[in-house]
């Protein structure tokens, strides 16, 4: 009888779940206190920042919910489900690309199917096991004593027809890590594994189901002794585990009928490991610095004729309506660090932000007011005008849309069609505007709701 079969047979393995447009369905405590969201449209989901990979056993604090209602709007009257729904719909959908039509979230979401456009179009699915998808150094599973949802970074593994211990012990083992390291590709940047969900699937394990319930136990046993003594084994700094995990490996050994020693287990990991990484960083020392004097040709090259068309009008004024009401705003640039705006119906809380946290500008605006001072800013003015009424702000958006998607344009199809490598299209992007002297997020059509500026 093979002692070693695919992770599947042992294992449905998946997805965690993907959202598609994380702006709608994912939130915060703080959105569901403001739309007072009832808690049976909601659904806990966990974040690869919620996790701490030095454990094994994550105990994550919950600060995301999945917006997860299936009923149908006319069952809805009075909810806070429905005020979020009505209140989103209209909101600019998060950009798949640079540049292309700008669409709601509600129309995003209606063209990908589905009865209910704000129904999520995944099933979130719960397990006590998760797989990272990229491996660096540090191969161990997340492990959850209460089954979660987490997110499309990892690969859930819910045993089949075992117990979920069981399955947690083989894919702890440092068996399990050298299957990984085998079989994963080093495709994802700077060394790291990829375990792709369709490729994971397949990756050899031992298979507990071969063994006696006494033994089963034993190996419960010892993972759980794992998971509460020691911390996942990073093998770019460790030649060998903790005592407790090399009796785990031990004792699987023994079980599989496996020749090999726990000597030559740890060499052959440790070798592979820092074999990759080595590959990776002289690959990335010899060809970063002739990569970025490319990138910096190609840029100026690229940005010099539009600097003149950039010249020619200028942001907002010369693109707002002539009958437009005009206000004021001013905004030191060298100090500006961040910009954060909060949409609560029709209107947008914005601040720009200093890095020592102090606020430099801070105002309720309609919608649209909102977006036209965050791309003045983004476009590096420090003092001028914006229309105060909405419906002139929205004017002034189409103008500037208008002329300011050519660039955006010309951008995206000069990086496309640049030497200079797959892997550097955003550092060239980057660095175009920046040689235009406007901020990299102008080259999306809808802007996110906080915005790093330096």
């Amino acid at each position: 009888m093979t002692r070693f079969v695919p992770l599947s047979e042992i294992a449905s393995v998946g997805l965690g779940f993907k959202s598609l447009q994380n702006e709608f369905f994912y939130v915060t405590q703080e959105v569901i206190d403001k739309f007072k969201i009832e808690p049976e449209y909601l659904t806990e989901i966990v974040t690869l920042r919620d996790l701490d990979s030095r454990k094994y056993i994550q105990t994550p604090k919950i600060a995301t919910w999945l917006f997860s209602c299936s009923a149908k709007q006319s069952d809805l009257t009075s909810t806070g489900a429905l005020k979020y729904i009505n209140a989103m719909g209209s909101r600019p959908a998060a950009a798949k690309k640079q540049s292309g039509k700008a669409a709601s979230i509600r129309e995003v979401l209606s063209a990908q199917g589905g009865k209910l456009w704000y129904a999520p179009k995944a099933q979130p699915h719960t397990s006590h096991l998760w797989l990272r998808k990229g491996v660096n150094t540090v191969y161990a599973p997340f492990i959850f004593k209460k089954a979660r949802v987490l997110d499309q970074r990892c690969n859930y593994a819910q045993p089949i027809a075992i117990k979920w211990p069981a399955v947690g012990a083989v894919i702890s083992s440092t068996v399990f890590a050298y299957a990984l390291e085998v079989n994963g590709s080093a495709s994802m940047g700077a060394g790291v594994l990829e375990t792709p969900t369709s490729k994971i699937k397949a990756y050899p394990v031992f298979d507990p189901r071969t063994l006696k319930a006494d033994q089963i136990k034993v190996l419960c046993t010892l993972v759980e002794e794992v998971w509460d003594s020691e911390v996942p084994v990073d093998w770019s700094k460790q030649k060998e585990p903790g005592p407790k995990l090399q009796e785990l490996d031990e004792v699987l050994l023994n079980y599989s009928g496996s020749k090999i020693s726990l000597t030559e287990l740890y060499e052959a990991v440790t070798e592979t490991c820092r074999a990759r990484i080595f590959v990776a960083g002289d690959k990335a020392r010899t060809t970063k610095k002739q990569k970025t004097d490319s990138v910096g040709t190609v840029a100026a090259t690229i940005a010099a004729p539009l600097i003149r068309y950039m010249a020619a009008r200028r942001f907002p004024e010369q693109f707002a309506p002539a009958e437009a009401q005009l206000m004021s705003v001013t905004v030191a640039q060298e100090k500006l660090s961040r910009i954060v705006s909060e949409s609560f119906f029709a209107e947008v809380s914005l601040s720009a932000k200093a890095a020592d946290g102090s606020t430099l500008m801070q105002g309720k605006f309609p919608v649209a007011v909102a977006e036209l001072i965050v791309r003045a800013l983004l476009m590096g003015r420090e003092h001028f005008e914006v229309p105060v009424q909405a419906k002139a702000a929205e004017l002034t958006t189409a103008e500037f849309e208008k002329w300011f998607g050519k660039v955006r344009d010309r951008v995206a199809r000069a990086v496309d069609e640049s030497a200079v490598g797959t892997g550097y299209d955003a550092a060239l992007r980057n660095e175009v505007y920046k040689r235009l002297g406007i901020h990299p997020a102008l080259a999306n059509t809808s802007l996110e709701s906080e915005i790093v500026v330096k």
